[in-house]
């Protein structure tokens, strides 16, 4: 039993998260993000960000750019921890690494990103829930916030390599939402004639999993949009691996983050 579960908005919690925050003591919120935070934001990603560190010189300033960009929306708040400009640039760097090379990407219908500790986990978990929540696009009552666990944002990118990140995971979660249904089908990234050549490929890719025959994460085969956010963390984090041993996979989601409609 793999004991971080990475949840998605479709989990239904015992309890609405927002209703939680709100009976919480006042979420603190990080200040907005000025200009001058770019200097920062090039020596945090340079030593914590493989995907910034594989970049070009002329790549790297657009990724500081298209961060900052980011940074000006939703706000940033923190609740059952604490959280310093490290973590303020791995979130933004969460958001970008995704739609990098889709020039004209912006996401809509995140108002807040919430940072939680663990004293937070334990309240969203509940008592019946296996593992620990890590990673939650709300929805109802907590519709245009997502929830991330800081020890969880900062392990994914401190594990070089293992294809495991869970912000990439949930900002991945948001592109599915954003043609209004998560559903494994990111429509505004997908020209449609790829997609039931793509709903063909996940099912066949599932199956391999349940037969023990994939070495994507077994987490992929909990359904659909489960399936692409899993897929586009290994495609993002360990593209020539991907390339190696799902050629077919691959290209499908070159067309989708690289490539789109």
């Amino acid at each position: 039993m793999i004991l971080e579960v990475v949840l998605i908005s479709l989990f239904v919690l015992a309890f609405p998260v927002w209703s939680i925050l709100a009976r919480r003591r006042r979420l603190r919120r990080w200040p907005p993000v000025s200009v001058s935070f770019s200097s920062r934001l090039r020596k945090i990603f340079s030593r914590k960000v493989p995907f910034y560190q594989a970049l070009p010189a002329n790549q790297k300033r657009r990724f500081v750019s298209r961060v900052l960009r980011f940074l000006q929306g939703p706000r940033i708040s923190a609740s059952g921890t604490r959280i310093n400009e490290v973590d303020v640039a791995l979130v933004g760097a969460s958001a970008i690494i995704p739609v990098f090379r889709l020039d004209h990407w912006r996401y809509r219908g995140l108002d807040e990103i919430v940072v939680f500790g663990p004293s937070f986990d334990r309240l969203l978990a509940g008592h019946d829930q296996e593992g620990r929540i890590v990673g939650l696009l709300g929805e109802g009552e907590a519709e245009g916030k997502m929830f991330l666990c800081r020890d969880a944002l900062h392990r994914g990118f401190e594990q070089e390599g293992d294809g495991d990140n869970t912000a990439i995971h949930e900002f991945v979660h948001l592109i599915d939402k954003m043609d209004g249904r998560v559903d494994g089908i990111p429509k505004l990234l997908m020209r449609r004639q790829y997609v039931l050549p793509w709903l063909k490929l996940i099912k066949r890719k599932i199956g391999e999993i349940k037969d023990g025959q994939s070495d994507l994460n077994p987490y992929a085969a909990m359904g659909n949009e489960e399936f692409l956010a899993v897929a586009a963390e290994y495609f993002l984090e360990k593209p020539e691996e991907i390339k190696e041993a799902h050629p077919v996979l691959h290209r499908a989601l070159e067309r989708i983050f690289e490539n789109p409609a």
